[in-house]
């Protein structure tokens, strides 16, 4: 026989009064206790007495278990209503301190559900494609002597070789993507968006048509599916009516009648391959190209079951050493074995569909693709802005110990346990981070729209479009308030009410080096954040005033001239005559849309050389600005010069040309051309790779793109010169154009996005550190009251009180700066390694970025800690 209190410890005994007082009421014998003995021997002591809770309730009388059941849920219930309105009268006692809390933990909420939503939009990229997980990408890697090129496009004829001899793979689709010209009536645009894929493109992707047989509708030559937005551009079509199937298109610089046999949705904005018109594969000469060595699509496959690709990975390197490296052999004139020993290699390489958006920058992408570290980056940013608000709420709620501790003490003498007064402040912090919530969710709403702005998204907030949305705010929302609420609840409840009612000081070196910590690493992200800011925009603008080794200023780029036909000459002609344009020139492509490539070798050489390819007239050095290190640009006095070549110092490097006297190169030693010249290097793509080889080939017919050379001023009246020339021979071809040097900027777009964005989230983070230390430094000063009251008594001025205010406060931050800058160096070590030109991590950098921080945290309180050091101290010590 044993009484309750000798066996069961006091949380179970009050839970057991609650639910069945009658029956704990009695001693625990006869059963009870032969079980409770056995469990003991079985089990342990401590997993015993849970057992014996569980057999006390269940020898309970049911109805008396039941009503006491919904006694303590009732009793629970009460309890939640009082800990919610003594939270809300504590948040009405303390304004200034709710504020604080609030405008802080709102703005980091808001910022992180800003850069939530940029990341999801991100990792939804394709993943509205059914069976997205079992589609991959095919690419090409060709390294020759240690150049390394990675392809997106492939082949023609792999597509019906995987289809035929690879069982895992369940259908294969080739899609290539072209700028065409489009015409119907007195409606013509140059279509970006524009694709030429196999006739099973819409069911390979799972793509419905409004209208049209997705199965037929790409089958045969000249015919064409467009997009809702594209339909309703050329026909008026509005999804009812007169349809557009069945019409007629004039389509590429052919101008071909193509026939509408399909309408489907617009596209997502979330998918690496965005598109308004699809053209039928059979209506290119690609479709039926039997050339291995020729890339000009992109080769899509899908497997039957998500495994392993290791099979289809083996069959595709059969392939490359098959039928790609036989080619390069016979051009090359040698044998398998050494073509291997010189080191040279062509491979295939899969993509998983889902890691294209994030993780390829391959050549000939769609598009220029996201970058899986911007979202590493924006991710860390969120964190440290959660961290950043947490801390704001730990150190005020710590800071207000003083004014919370005879409540604490009043309470325990009362009979409040500590566990009882836990949830209480938990309840607090639950309260302000909700409210906080809602507030966030009004100004992401608010400021959804500048930030699509500054990332060139549209991205929105729907909190009912899916139901994960709310939950997920509610679980994160509810984990906020534990992080930043459980610190301060258990610290305010381990308060000994005889101390705290006799009038003992709560001041401790522990909890001071507590904030003091909190505030450090609240600066030290601030500091970090702020030095990678400023790296990030000295390297984008050191990228946008980087010498490129020619004058990219004022070169104006009108692309698409072939559908000029017979009057490219004469547009070329009648431009020249304007005094505004100094110069003009034909090419295949100019920088930074030099994409073409092929292999080049010395004459009696057998190694290979990967080299981009350039085909332009006599006058793009003129026109340029490139500048010759040796020899001579292609001329109309030599009539020589149709076999002649011009290579830059990088290829002339990799050749091993160091002289271009004598020297021939070509594709192969029955194709063999003069070099007449070694210009000196250029960047003509992207920044973030070095200078490529480059060869120039004359060809005076070459109509693609023309580089026109204005002078400066006026550069309206000189567009609208070229555009009323255009128009005169284009035959209603839309006139474009753009500037090379803005062509230039927008390959680092997403540089100075991420630059803006980051900048914008330092400025919050810097606003939610100053507004917990303008709220720190009150409570500080409330509680340095007499103190200040004292030194003024005995002499000292409001300054002098004020700096002693601020003393800690420097103190910190410059330990906080010391911190940063290792944390920032390697942060932004690891961005700058991915440009091949990057600015330095320099001292002056780090100096501002510190000196900005200290100027930020003492203008944030340095008027809180006059006013409070200006205060007169007879009322300071008027209660003395």
């Amino acid at each position: 026989m044993k009484q309750p209190d000798d066996v069961l410890p006091k949380w179970s005994i009050r839970f057991l009064n609650a639910v069945c007082p009658d029956y704990l009421a009695e001693e625990i014998e006869g059963d009870l206790l032969q079980k409770y003995q056995f469990d003991i021997e079985r089990y342990g002591a401590r997993k015993a007495r849970k057992k014996l809770v569980w057999n006390i309730l269940s020898f309970s009388h049911p109805s008396i278990l039941l009503r006491n059941t919904i006694s303590f849920r009732t009793t629970q219930t009460i309890m939640l209503k009082n800990y919610f309105i003594t939270a809300l009268r504590a948040s009405q006692r303390q304004k200034l301190y709710s504020l604080i809390n609030v405008a802080g933990l709102s703005v980091g909420l808001a910022s992180v559900l800003l850069i939530g939503i940029y990341i999801a939009d991100e990792a939804r990229y394709d993943r509205h494609i059914p069976d997205a997980e079992r589609i991959y990408r095919v690419g090409i890697n060709e390294t020759f002597k240690g150049d390394e090129i990675l392809y997106s496009s492939t082949s023609a004829p792999l597509a019906a070789a995987m289809q035929a001899e690879m069982p895992d793979v369940e259908a294969v689709v080739r899609v290539a993507d072209i700028d065409n010209p489009v015409r119907y009536h007195d409606k013509a645009f140059i279509e970006k968006r524009f694709l030429v894929a196999d006739s099973n493109f819409f069911e390979f992707f799972g793509q419905d048509l409004i209208e049209g047989n997705a199965k037929e509708c790409l089958k045969g030559p000249q015919k064409i599916v467009l997009s809702r937005s594209a339909a309703e551009k050329y026909f008026g079509y509005k999804g009812s009516g007169e349809s557009p199937v069945g019409k007629q298109l004039i389509v590429g610089r052919d101008a071909k009648l193509t026939e509408v046999t399909g309408i489907f949705e617009d596209v997502p904005a979330a998918t690496h391959m965005k598109y308004d018109m699809v053209l039928s594969m059979e209506s290119i000469p690609f479709a039926t190209n039997e050339c291995w060595g020729c890339y000009g699509a992109k080769t899509y496959f899908k497997t039957y079951h998500q495994k392993g690709t290791e099979e289809i990975d083996r069959k595709l390197d059969v392939f490359a050493q098959q039928r790609i490296v036989p080619g390069i052999e016979k051009d090359l004139g040698i044998s398998h074995d050494q073509f291997v020993r010189s080191g040279d290699h062509v491979s295939f390489f899969i993509q998983p569909l889902l890691s294209i958006h994030l993780q390829s920058n391959l050549t000939n992408e769609f598009e220029a693709n996201g970058d899986i570290r911007y979202v590493y980056i924006f991710g860390i940013t969120a964190i440290f802005l959660t961290v950043i608000a947490c801390i704001n709420f730990m150190n005020l709620a710590t800071a207000r110990a003083v004014s919370r501790a005879k409540e604490v003490g009043v309470r325990k003498t009362m009979g409040a346990t500590r566990h009882g007064l836990i949830p209480q402040f938990l309840m607090e912090s639950l309260l302000y981070v909700f409210v906080a919530g809602v507030l966030a969710v009004i100004l992401t709403y608010i400021a959804l729209g500048p930030f699509n702005d500054l990332t060139g998204k549209t991205l929105r907030l729907d909190l009912l479009s899916n139901r994960y949305v709310v939950p997920s705010l509610i679980v994160f929302l509810v984990v906020v308030a534990l992080l930043a609420g459980t610190y301060p609840a258990f610290h305010l409840t381990a308060f000994s009410p005889a101390k705290v009612l006799k009038g003992n000081s709560l001041h401790s070196r522990e909890r001071s080096f507590l904030r003091s910590t909190l505030v450090v690493v609240q600066f030290t992200i601030s500091m970090a954040l702020i030095v990678g800011t400023m790296i990030i925009y000295k390297q984008v603008r050191f990228i946008r005033d980087h010498n490129l080794g020619f004058d990219k200023e004022n070169i104006l780029r009108i692309p698409q001239t072939y559908v000029l036909g017979d009057h490219c000459l004469t547009f070329k002609d009648e431009l020249m005559k304007h005094a505004g344009f100094a110069n003009a020139s034909f090419a295949q492509a100019l920088p930074p849309n030099i994409l073409s490539t092929v292999f080049l070798k010395v004459k009696g050489s057998q190694q290979l050389v990967g080299t981009y390819l350039c085909a332009a007239d006599q006058d793009l050095v003129a026109t340029m600005g490139y500048e010759m290190k040796s020899g001579r640009y292609f001329s109309r006095d030599f009539l020589s010069d149709s076999s002649a070549v011009v290579i830059n110092e990088a290829c002339a490097k990799l050749l091993g040309v160091e002289d271009h006297e004598g020297k021939q190169v070509g594709f192969a030693d029955d194709d063999m051309y003069t070099v007449i010249g070694i210009m000196k290097d250029f960047n003509f793509e992207s920044l973030k790779s070095e200078v490529q080889p480059l060869a120039i080939f004359l060809n005076p017919e070459v109509n693609r793109t023309l580089a026109v050379r204005l002078t400066p001023g006026d550069m309206q009246e000189k567009i609208a010169f070229a555009e009323a020339t255009w128009k005169k021979y284009a035959n209603g071809q839309p006139f474009e154009y753009s500037f090379v040097d803005e062509d230039f900027d927008s390959l680092f777009r997403a540089e100075q996005r991420l630059g803006t964005v980051f900048a914008a989230f330092t400025v919050l983070a810097i606003l939610i550190a100053c507004l917990g230390l303008f709220g720190l430094i009150t409570y500080t000063a409330a509680q340095r009251t007499k103190e200040i009251g004292i030194r003024k008594i005995l002499g000292a001025t409001a300054g002098q009180v004020a700096v002693l205010l601020l003393s800690d406060l420097v103190r910190l931050v410059l330990i906080s700066f010391v911190i940063a800058i290792p944390l920032a160096w390697y942060g932004m070590e690891q961005w700058l390694q991915s440009f091949a030109y990057r600015t330095d991590f320099d001292l002056f950098s780090v100096l501002i970025a510190g000196a900005c921080g200290l100027l930020i945290a003492v203008g944030a309180v340095g008027y809180r800690s006059f006013k409070a050091a200006s205060v007169n101290p007879v009322e300071s010590l008027k209660n003395e």
